[in-house]
């Protein structure tokens, strides 16, 4: 019935392709190999000698390995720590994250400042400079390697969520971005650290968009419930609909345990109360996570007529065993 609606979208979507299409051949074709602006001659002016740079460093560097010194037990003590300090996984993993974090910052703008700011006369004073920069870096990839421990712990007690994921990935791409800085300053291509940076921000951005957060959340945590770990359902029954395929694939499966698959079955039974199935008048609130959810539900839902939902404000479900779920955290 809405071909001629599809049709105008197809058309719609060609035109916008053949204009980006022809920027992008624009810009190809009518490139030329030109010097950057700043290069022969820099845009800011060197301001500080190497020796007050080499004093600030320095300093920075001694006090960073000091910190990973005295903390180093507590940085990578793990379980140890759980035990004997009374952490939770969740307060070990947060304690300190956004602080490290922000020392990991602080550091990169300093040595990105300090490299543009800074007069190197000769080969010696180049090569000690890289050499304090470097350092600073390293130390602070072990306290970010610590910060990424810390995580794969709560990961490991509680399973995936969003809140440990996404600091999960972000961790990895900081560490990524420190390695270029590293190499960069060892080339003395310091005018590229800026683009790392940029590039990094876009490999964070483009991971979270490629991979499917939620169906890996919903894959992992049902692979810790067949190990003998907790599942929590309120958490599945709170996802998106980029978990719902995944859901109900597990629910399907033959290899999945009675009481696994009666988590996973109360899950899709909340996901499906506060989310319910109203038809896509309008194409433009079309999305294809949505579309698929439905499909997948349609499929499911016979098998879950045993299920039912109690309760208003604290909305819980029955399963076929007589066990109660909640569907809210």
């Amino acid at each position: 019935e809405k071909l001629l609606e599809y049709i105008s979208r197809l058309f719609l979507i060609a035109i916008c392709a053949y204009l980006v299409a022809g920027v992008f051949l624009h810009a190809s074709s009518q490139s030329r190999d030109e010097r950057l602006f700043g290069e022969d001659k820099p845009v800011i002016r060197p301001l500080l000698g190497f020796t007050e740079s080499s004093i600030v460093l320095g300093s920075v560097t001694i006090l960073f390995l000091a910190f990973v010194i005295i903390q180093f037990r507590y940085f990578f003590g793990g379980e140890a720590n759980i035990g004997v300090a009374g952490y939770t996984y969740s307060q070990y993993a947060r304690r300190g994250f956004g602080e490290l974090v922000t020392v990991a910052f602080f550091s990169l703008l300093l040595i990105m400042g300090l490299s543009t700011l800074t007069r190197r006369e000769n080969e010696v004073q180049r090569r000690t400079y890289s050499g304090l920069n470097v350092a600073i870096l390293v130390l602070v990839m072990v306290i970010l390697v610590s910060a990424y421990q810390r995580l794969s712990l709560a990961i490991d007690w509680h399973g995936f969520s969003r809140l440990r994921l996404y600091p999960r990935v972000f961790l990895i791409w900081v560490g990524i971005l420190f390695v270029a800085i590293v190499v960069l300053e060892f080339l003395h291509r310091e005018r590229s650290f800026a683009f790392a940076f940029v590039l990094a921000s876009l490999g964070f951005a483009v991971s979270l968009a490629l991979v499917n957060v939620d169906s890996a959340i919903v894959r992992h945590n049902i692979s810790r419930g067949l190990q003998g770990r907790h599942l929590n359902t309120a958490l599945l029954a709170s996802l998106s609909s980029d978990a719902v395929p995944a859901l109900v694939e597990g629910f399907l499966s033959p290899s999945l345990p009675d009481p696994i698959r009666e988590r996973v079955g109360a899950a899709l039974v909340c996901y499906m109360h506060f989310n319910p199935d109203e038809p896509i008048e309008d194409w433009r609130s079309f999305n294809f996570s949505r579309w698929k959810a439905q499909v997948m539900l349609g499929r499911v839902q016979p098998y879950l007529v045993d299920y039912h939902l109690r309760g208003r404000r604290n909305v819980w479900v029955r399963t076929p065993s007589k066990v109660l779920y909640d569907c809210v955290e």
